[in-house]
């Protein structure tokens, strides 16, 4: 979906290369603002954004994925923790 409007917890975190959990500290510290939408809670891409901008720069991928509403590459050095948590938790070895 090119033209997307919010993102879910998991999107906003593959999309910046962290865990969920950390989207969701960020929302309940209220450093980044979330909405529901019907029984989901998401982040406006406008939300995301803002808030990247405000961050300090970790490197321009992270911003650019949220800008471009797409997913860093996941074999990319900087994202390979976040694999292995995926395969990880796949093989119920960390919980989500």
């Amino acid at each position: 979906m090119q033209n997307r409007l919010a993102f879910s917890f998991r999107e906003l975190a593959d999309a910046i290369g962290v865990c969920p959990r950390s989207i969701a500290n960020w929302v309940a510290r209220g450093e980044l603002r979330a909405i529901k939408v019907g029984s989901r809670t998401v982040v406006t891409v406008a939300e995301a954004e803002r808030w990247l901008a405000t961050r300090p720069a970790r490197g321009s991928r992270t911003r650019a994925a949220v800008a471009d509403n797409a997913s860093p590459d996941p074999t990319s050095p900087s994202d390979r923790s976040s694999a292995e948590r995926q395969s990880h938790r796949a093989a119920g070895v960390v919980a989500d």
